[in-house]
Formats: C-alpha cells, sequence, structure tokens
C-alpha cells in the first residue's frame, strides 16, 4: 500500500509511465468491446495522472520508457518571446 502525500513521487511517476508500453502491445489481441474500452479507460487514467504532475512519458526501443518533464505554459511563452 502507498503512502499518500500532497504531491506523488517522480519514481512513482516513472512506474506508472512503464506500465503504458503493455496497453500498446494489446492492440494485436482479439478482446470483447468492454474489455478493449476499459483497457482504453485505464490508459487514459494513468496518462492523466503523469501529465497532471508535469510530466510526460515516451517509450523508446531499447531503452526502455523515460519520462520528461514537460514546460509550463509560462516556460514556453517565455521561449517564444525570447527569440
Amino acid at each position: 500500500m502507498s503512502v499518500l502525500t500532497d504531491r506523488t513521487e517522480r519514481q512513482a511517476i516513472a512506474e506508472l509511465a512503464k506500465c503504458l508500453i503493455h496497453f500498446e502491445r494489446l492492440y494485436p489481441f482479439n478482446m470483447s468491446a468492454q474489455d478493449a474500452a476499459d483497457a482504453r479507460q485505464a490508459q487514459n487514467l494513468i496518462q492523466t495522472i503523469i501529465g497532471s504532475n508535469g510530466y510526460m512519458a515516451a517509450h523508446i526501443g531499447g531503452k526502455g520508457t523515460r519520462i520528461y518533464k514537460t514546460k509550463t505554459n509560462n516556460q514556453l511563452n517565455e521561449n517564444v518571446w525570447d527569440h
């Protein structure tokens, strides 16, 4: 059982991100409509958790899954005005 805090640890986000590749591997298999919808919902929930903590996940072939800190709107605006 996890310890509940105000902020999710980066390592927890990384572990959730590792699960995403398994959803991609489901596509060649036959699944009932309900099971496919439930799997998609679970994938979306994991992606939402990752995104709401300011990260994005990417699977890199041969190297595994990596998480990257996403830029905030303020950071994006600063980059636009710097050029």
